[in-house]
């Protein structure tokens, strides 16, 4: 997923300034997508065929192989606004099925933590931060459906399907705003979740890096809607959302330089079980 912010940022600032600035967009995302693929197929089969799992041991983590799935086919949909129409047809096909594949899966995960959270209460404070990794893929998703929807207008248009341009553009529009409105729930959840632990306290380790991501994209599903709506509510809350995450990565960046000073952030709560049985 690091390399679709190298994609993007080629595709925002250097497309318009250099003509070759759409092919090395274009290469980036074809390796991006094979690394996803990869990801996406290999790492479950390896947690399904060779690992065993408990519903009380169960948390966001279980998120991570899928999410790729749904940012590759978020940035094929802004990437295909750029290319010619025959690149661009096949990238936008591509990401929709990929969104497809990663945002049912990642939403049937989803559905099965909260099953775990009702019957177990909440995970444990060393893996509590991972309360927050559902924003991942309804954020990602959302804005990846704008920019779906957005790609769909102009290349599907009226050439293949009367009206289906305009259609997959509203739909898609109003699938993110459905999507943002089920991570609204878990952002409240996950919140009072930390701040109940934060008593007990919670122990720093490199999972605290699950706070960036899920609350990045979800700012930019925010901020998306406040440019198409031209809303200042979502405008407002996006600019709150994006103050609150440079102080979580300045903190978070903080206490990993200290943690990689005292050894303790080489510490992986998620392999205690393994460790404890050994």
């Amino acid at each position: 997923m690091g390399l679709t912010t190298i994609t993007n940022f080629t595709v925002l600032a250097i497309i318009d300034k250099f003509a070759w600035g759409r092919n090395l967009a274009f290469v980036l995302w074809i390796i991006e997508y094979i690394l996803t693929i990869i990801t996406v197929l290999v790492v479950p089969y390896f947690v399904i065929v060779h690992h065993n799992h408990a519903l009380e041991t169960m948390n966001g983590t279980w998120l991570l192989p899928l999410i790729p799935c749904v940012v590759a086919s978020a940035s094929g949909g802004l990437i295909a606004q750029y290319l010619d129409h025959d690149r661009a047809l096949v990238i936008l096909i591509i990401s929709i099925i990929t969104m497809g594949m990663g945002l049912s899966l990642a939403l049937s995960v989803i559905v099965i933590y909260f099953y775990r959270l009702i019957v177990n209460k909440l995970p444990p404070r060393e893996v509590i931060i991972s309360s927050f990794l559902p924003l991942g893929p309804l954020g990602q998703g959302a804005y990846g459906l704008i920019q779906l929807g957005i790609a769909s207008k102009t290349i599907l248009g009226d050439h293949y399907i009367v009206g289906l341009g305009d259609v997959a553009h509203s739909v898609g529009f109003l699938t993110a705003l459905f999507l943002w409105g089920y991570g609204v729930w878990y952002l409240v959840v996950a919140t009072f979740s930390v701040a109940i632990t934060t008593k007990d306290g919670i122990p720093f380790n490199m999972g605290w890096w699950a706070l960036t991501f899920p609350l990045g994209v979800f700012t930019t599903a925010t901020l998306s809607f406040g440019k198409i709506l031209d809303s200042m509510f979502f405008l407002v809350l996006g600019a709150i959302f994006t103050c609150s995450l440079v102080l979580i990565w300045l903190s978070v960046m903080a206490k990993t330089l200290k943690g990689i000073f005292t050894t303790e952030v080489f510490y992986a709560p998620c392999l205690t079980p393994v460790t404890s049985s050994l």
